[in-house]
């Protein structure tokens, strides 16, 4: 399962690389992994993130790279 330790983890290695993050159907990415996603994925161009059910506010927590996005986020 993907929770804030393993994403933590992946992300320390591979974030800044980073331009596509497909999350769609975990449902223990949450708010506090977006904090993580928007510190280390600056280069992010599009994130998926549907049926996430763990999320509560996106754009409080990804606002610094929203408008870099080419695509998304996509969220449902």
């Amino acid at each position: 399962a993907l929770d804030l330790e393993a994403l933590n983890r992946f992300l320390e290695t591979s974030g800044e690389h980073l331009l596509y993050l497909d999350l769609r159907h975990c449902p223990q990415i949450t708010d506090e992994c977006l904090v993580a996603i928007e510190k280390k994925c600056r280069n992010l161009e599009e994130l998926y993130l549907s049926h996430c059910p763990g999320i509560i506010s996106v754009k409080v927590h990804l606002g610094s790279i929203l408008s870099k996005f080419k695509k998304g986020p996509h969220i449902e």
